[in-house]
């Protein structure tokens, strides 16, 4: 598992980078950030759904069906 570096670049935005990534988060400007990249929180949802959907699609293909639609 490579190693994760949190940084706070300034204001509500938080980055973390691992490997060659980085993911970038802030909050809505209503919240007190600038609105600059998605909040933490639908990172993590999205998060979710990849392992989800990485899962799925994983096993409509090892059983040849079909994943249109999906």
């Amino acid at each position: 598992m490579p190693e994760f570096k949190v940084t706070f670049p300034g204001n509500k935005k938080v980055d973390v980078e691992f490997g060659k990534f980085k993911v970038k988060s802030d909050q809505k400007v209503i919240s007190g950030g600038d609105n600059t990249a998605p909040e933490p929180f639908y990172i993590f949802l999205s998060s979710i759904g990849s392992c989800a959907g990485i899962y799925a699609v994983s096993f409509y293909d090892t059983r040849e069906l079909n994943t249109e639609g999906m």
